[in-house]
């Protein structure tokens, strides 16, 4: 199975991916992660916009592990910023037992969330406001979603079961 956890940075994206990680036993791909490693860029470099090349390179291998993990079933969840529909679609074509969930967030409370990052020193994700910022220029609105969890609202895995699998 494969869940792919969209959203813009400070939505509840990798809180949310842990909970379904619980429950199936799934592997969590996070294009953060993916960017330092390939580009071996310094965890302690914030809130840096990368040029696009970057940016779709680590989703492309993103997308070959997440090729590479389902052949040899093993559930996966993708916990991205895919920004445009091209980009949900191509995650999309890698299982045909997907599920695209949509996290949201009041704006003022991904704001505040982001603004605590920037106090944690050790924290491992790499946007703050300026990336936000710039995501929320560049992502479409994304068509085919299958569920919408809303990140200020408590979410239990018993809602994660429920509402994942009756869309």
């Amino acid at each position: 199975m494969l869940f792919i956890v969209i959203w813009l940075p400070g939505a509840g994206k990798s809180t949310l991916s842990k909970l379904i990680q619980k429950k199936y036993n799934a592997t969590i791909l996070n294009t953060d992660e993916f960017r330092k490693f390939i580009f071996n860029i310094n965890p302690r470099e914030k809130d840096n916009i990368y040029p696009e090349a970057i940016q779709d390179m680590s989703y492309k291998a993103m997308f070959i592990a997440t090729k590479y993990l389902l052949k040899n079933k093993i559930n996966v969840i993708i916990d991205a910023a895919l920004y445009s529909n091209k980009l949900v679609k191509e995650a999309k074509k890698l299982s045909n037992k997907s599920k695209v969930i949509q996290v949201i967030c009041p704006e003022k409370l991904v704001k505040e969330r982001l603004q605590r990052r920037v106090k944690k020193s050790g924290q491992k994700y790499s946007a703050w406001i300026k990336v936000y910022e710039y995501m929320k220029a560049k992502t479409e609105i994304i068509t085919g979603i299958d569920v919408v969890f809303d990140t200020s609202k408590n979410i239990t895995i018993k809602n994660i079961t429920e509402n994942i699998f009756t869309h």
